[in-house]
């Protein structure tokens, strides 16, 4: 069915008196029209109606009205983030059947992947992000042997394993975490409307993830796409002061004219080691840190041999890796050679 089916079938039950619409297959009816729109929280409270009504200490099978409702129920929890809720349902079933087994294996795995999801994100608190990261993936290894699942609860793990693996350095890592989540929540299904406040999420971790690459240009597209999708109030400010320091970092990182005395010294180019400095094309390079104690001849062939080093590795043509992200370590790695050349005035040393 159409969205607009869907909307027109809530809007005809919604017409309906609750007393009118109480037998469990219309309930469900009810829930899943609910669930195809993204009304999750509609969809959950529906779905516990269809159980609280046809509850009884029986057989609860596979396709009955009440055990649709608890798959159903259970999911539109977990997109909602409420995993406790989730287990609700399965608990409902286990008090009137404890044994049914499919459910009660579904109960044990959901429970274990919530306790996993809490020490991970206790990790991550804590700053331990390899143990976060071994967690989580342990987290993401359950959700795929279970029949309950979200593509927007996998999105939520998947932008705490893009932070754990960005503060790592492991980039390309953490940049596929975050775009698969980020089209996970920018196209969560047919008809299924878009969460400003999540894909806003993923932006925010997706923009932390650029800034930790040094990628500012694309830090600062995502921290004011996420801006956009803000509210007014405490974290609209937020995001503006995340913003503004990209976009600081960025006029920073554009340190590749010597020759224009002003904005060298308005971007504080040059000077290394300084945290507040501009970019430094020495630790581009991967220079050492006793550069300056070497000769001039030294020097320069340091400059010549990381430059050949770092190109074989960054090349898009090799690179096995993001070919965008290649290019632009390229990019930088010219320029840092091109400037340090020059500084060192190496054309001068040539041939000593």
């Amino acid at each position: 069915m159409a969205r607009g089916a869907w909307e027109e079938a809530v809007a005809f039950l919604e017409t309906v008196p609750r007393e009118e619409r109480s037998a469990p297959r219309l309930q469900l009816l009810e829930a899943r029209a609910y669930q195809k729109l993204g009304r999750w929280g509609s969809a959950q409270r529906a779905a516990a109606r269809v159980v609280e009504a046809s509850a009884t200490h029986s057989s609860w099978e596979r396709g009955q009205p009440r055990m649709l409702a608890v798959a159903l129920g259970s999911a539109a929890a977990l997109e909602l983030g409420d995993g406790k809720k989730a287990l609700d349902f399965f608990s409902s079933v286990l008090k009137y059947d404890p044994d049914q087994s499919s459910v009660r294996e579904q109960y044990k795995k959901l429970k274990a992947v919530l306790k996993l999801t809490e020490e991970a994100e206790a990790q991550l608190t804590k700053g331990y992000n390899h143990k976060a990261v071994k967690a989580l993936d342990d987290v993401l290894g359950k959700l795929r042997g279970m029949d309950v699942g979200s593509a927007l609860f996998r999105a939520q793990l998947l932008l705490k394993l893009c932070r754990a693996r960005s503060a790592m350095n492991k980039h390309e890592e953490a940049m596929h975490d975050c775009q698969t989540a980020y089209r996970a929540v920018t196209e969560p299904g047919p008809g299924v409307p878009v969460s400003p406040a999540r894909v806003r999420e993923a932006l925010e971790a997706r923009a932390s993830a650029h800034e930790h690459d040094k990628n500012f240009d694309g830090a600062v597209a995502d921290w004011r796409a996420a801006l956009d999708k803000a509210p007014a109030g405490e974290k609209a400010q937020e995001l503006q002061q995340r913003l503004s320091h990209a976009l600081d970092r960025q006029r920073r990182w554009q340190c590749v004219d010597p020759s224009d005395r002003k904005a060298w010294q308005d971007n504080r180019c040059g000077h290394p080691g300084d945290p507040k400095s501009g970019r430094d094309h020495r630790a581009v390079l991967e220079l050492p840190a006793n550069l300056d104690q070497l000769a001039p001849e030294a020097q320069c062939g340091w400059v010549n041999r990381q430059y050949r080093k770092l190109a074989r590795v960054w090349h898009p043509d090799r690179y096995k890796g993001v070919k965008a992200r290649a290019e632009r370590k390229m990019r930088e790695c010219a320029e840092a050679k091109e400037v340090l050349v020059r500084q060192l005035r190496c054309s001068e040393h040539k041939g000593r």
